[in-house]
């Protein structure tokens, strides 16, 4: 027996030096743990890694003192590099001129610009000195409409911009080295301990850990238009309650601690953000117009060389 407890002792002494100054866990773990729609699945896996409090140990975060900011190994940078920070990669803001080139592959304009070459061409045959005039009124006017277009399309993304960056400018409260304290939502890292109450749209994805009959609206992310009840569970009642918390969801009831467990591009919110900043291939209707228009120009064309 005592030969079997010093293996189990030599044991833990290698784990602990296997895994001193590391997280013992991972992103791509806690991920799992926030896929919607699968909440029994998400359940199990937090079950898994002995609920709440056994994500905390993972995480090497106190209910108390929260994240150790200045810790060499478990620090906020540490956290960073091992979990991301709560950023989002950004589509790269298209220039004035890439916007030009983009009005220009209307269909509609290069019509005109065909039209024009033709007419300045024909014109020119029929009378040299004059007949050059009306191609150029048309190149002027698809000019002014590339311009136009281009103009308004750069406002608007400027103005898009700035309205999305002033609407996530807010500060959010949280634990760190046992103090409690405001902190920019883009400052937040796995581990950190945030106070959530009525009114609160949630910058992360976590977990709760302290609750007080909190409730959550995840419309925007399940389409169900009932809230959800959330609760610490323990593992030991018949029906434990949900602790799940989604990014963009919103506290419609009560108050609660949470534990950040996925930040930036690897939480809900985030991934979405990344779907419909990537370039989506054409629907089987857009293709179907992109014919027809096609077959519009190659005919309007032809007229306009007839004519």
């Amino acid at each position: 027996m005592a030969d079997k407890d010093e293996a189990v002792a030599l044991l833990k002494s290698e784990d602990d030096i296997e895994t001193k100054g590391k997280f013992t866990t991972s992103a791509q773990t806690l991920e799992k743990l926030f896929e919607v729609g699968s909440t029994e699945e998400s359940m199990q896996n937090l079950k898994g890694m002995e609920g709440p409090n056994g994500v905390m140990q993972r995480l090497v975060v106190s209910k108390t003192s929260g994240v150790p900011t200045l810790d060499e190994f478990f620090g906020v940078d540490a956290r960073k590099d091992a979990f991301g920070a709560n950023t989002q990669v950004e589509r790269e803001v298209a220039s004035f001129w890439d916007l030009c080139k983009e009005q220009l592959g209307d269909r509609v304009l290069q019509i005109l610009c065909a039209a024009a070459v033709v007419s300045m061409i024909v014109g020119s045959i029929d009378n040299p000195e004059t007949g050059f005039i009306d191609g150029i009124g048309i190149f002027c006017a698809v000019f002014i409409v590339v311009l136009v277009g281009a103009s308004n399309d750069y406002a608007k993304d400027r103005k898009f911009r700035a309205l999305y960056a002033a609407s996530e400018r807010r500060e959010v409260t949280v634990v760190r080295d046992g103090r409690i304290f405001g902190l920019s939502i883009f400052d937040l890292v796995v581990g950190d301990l945030i106070h959530i109450n009525a009114g609160e749209k949630l910058p992360v994805d976590g977990i709760l850990i302290e609750g007080n009959g909190l409730v959550i609206d995840e419309s925007s992310l399940t389409g169900e238009p009932y809230p959800v009840k959330k609760g610490v569970p323990t593992f030991r009642e018949a029906r434990y309650p949900n602790p799940i918390l989604y990014s963009g969801t919103e506290v419609i009831e009560g108050s609660g601690l949470m534990l950040t467990c996925a930040v930036g591009e690897r939480s809900v919110t985030g991934k979405m953000r990344s779907r419909l900043t990537e370039e989506s291939d054409p629907t089987p209707l857009q293709e179907k117009l992109e014919v027809l228009a096609d077959d519009i120009g190659k005919g309007g064309l032809a007229l306009a060389v007839v004519i």
